[in-house]
Formats: structure tokens, C-alpha cells, sequence
């Protein structure tokens, strides 16, 4: 578990079986595969779907100024940036995975 949090926060060499062997390149390639296998297998979670959503949302909302040129769309635009940062502070919660699981194991 701890290994898969790693790698989720971008640190790729924790899909080594020896952490002292191998290359941020292959490290890249592995975390593709396994993360492709996990998708097939599990899907998206319900954190990456809102991500998602709330980023084709603010992608439109841009789209929309650029052709109205409402400025009240700049608004809206710094709304949707203020909800993606929420939900990358894990869920809203404001505690990181690993603080989360610390608290848990206690």
C-alpha cells in the first residue's frame, strides 16, 4: 500500500522490485503498464471522475469567454479553479492520503 501511495504522488521508483535498480525511463514505462491494468481492471475512482468533470468544466467556461468575451466567465473560470484545487486537497478534507492512513492505523 505504501508503495502504490509513492507512486501515485509521482514518485515512479517504487514500482521496482530492488529500489537501487533500474532508470527513471523504465520506472515511467512500468508505472504505464501497471497503471493501464489497473484502469482496465478497476476503472477511474470517484476522485478522478470529479477531477475530470470540474476541468472540462473550467475548459469550457474558457472556450465560452474566448467566444462571448463576457468577462463574468473569468469569474466563473476562478470558481472551477478554486473547486479543483478542493478536490486535489484530497476530497476537500485538507488531510493527505498519508495522514489520512496515519490516522486510521492509530
Amino acid at each position: 500500500m505504501f508503495n502504490w501511495i509513492k507512486i501515485n504522488d509521482g514518485d515512479h521508483r517504487f514500482v521496482r522490485k530492488n529500489i537501487d535498480d533500474g532508470t527513471p525511463e523504465l520506472d515511467d514505462h512500468w508505472f504505464s503498464k501497471i497503471y493501464d491494468e489497473y484502469i482496465s481492471e478497476f476503472g477511474l475512482s470517484q476522485l478522478h471522475l470529479k477531477l475530470l468533470n470540474a476541468m472540462k468544466r473550467k475548459a469550457m467556461l474558457e472556450c465560452e469567454y474566448i467566444i462571448t468575451k463576457n468577462t463574468f466567465k473569468l469569474t466563473e473560470i476562478d470558481i472551477e479553479i478554486a473547486k479543483l484545487e478542493s478536490i486535489l486537497a484530497n476530497n476537500g478534507s485538507g488531510m493527505t492520503i498519508e495522514q489520512s492512513l496515519i490516522h486510521i492505523s492509530k
